[in-house]
């Protein structure tokens, strides 16, 4: 005579999409609840607390303890080796809070595809720009500081096709325009900041 079971129906289809599986210093499991995350559909876990995580809604988590790294390509074929990251609707978001962040490559390019998309690049401190040539192409150019603006060079020139205008003195100051076109930036950037900090 059978045995009755203490699972209901329910409980014993849970059991059969359940696995573990111990192995020396790790396991894999499949079909468990985790903390957080919902269902694990395959997940390898160390005794380190390393591993690799992927859930049945859809997240996935790579950990490591100390460094990770993601190689590919052949050294000596400068033609293989190709890294993708892709977001299809959402953020990609890049951050060392203890650390520096380094971008390099053979060339880099930064590029906002929305219409109405911006790139802005801030710093509390200095922004420091190296390079044999810097051109700059923009429908409107507008360079404001709270202090001074210094242009040097072996030869400098100021054109205007329609017109020119060189002014100083107070008058611009008492007029506000200076006053206003400068803290507008400053609140524009503040503003920015804030949106994208949540």
């Amino acid at each position: 005579m059978a045995e009755e079971s203490n699972f209901t129906p329910a409980q014993l289809e849970e059991l059969q999409k359940y696995f573990r599986s111990l192995n020396g210093h790790f396991e894999i499991a499949s079909g468990h609840k985790t903390v957080g995350h919902g269902k694990g559909e395959w997940c390898l876990t160390t005794d380190t607390a390393q591993g690799i995580h992927i859930y049945e809604q859809g997240n996935m988590k790579i950990g490591s303890n100390l460094t990770m790294e993601i190689i590919t390509g052949h050294e000596g074929d400068p033609h293989t080796g190709n890294i993708l990251i892709r977001c299809m609707n959402g953020d990609v978001h890049i951050e060392a809070p203890k650390g520096n962040l380094f971008l390099q490559g053979k060339n880099v390019q930064i590029e906002a595809t929305d219409p109405k998309g911006c790139v802005k690049i801030s710093s509390p401190r200095n922004i420091d720009l190296k390079a044999a040539s810097i051109a700059t192409n923009a429908d409107n150019v507008e360079i404001t500081s709270a202090n001074s603006v210094n242009i040097i060079g072996s030869d400098v020139t100021l054109h205007g096709e329609i017109s020119c205008d060189i002014s100083e003195g107070p008058e611009q100051i008492l007029d506000g325009t200076l006053i206003q076109r400068i803290l507008g930036s400053i609140e524009e950037i503040k503003t920015f900041f804030k949106t994208i900090g949540g």
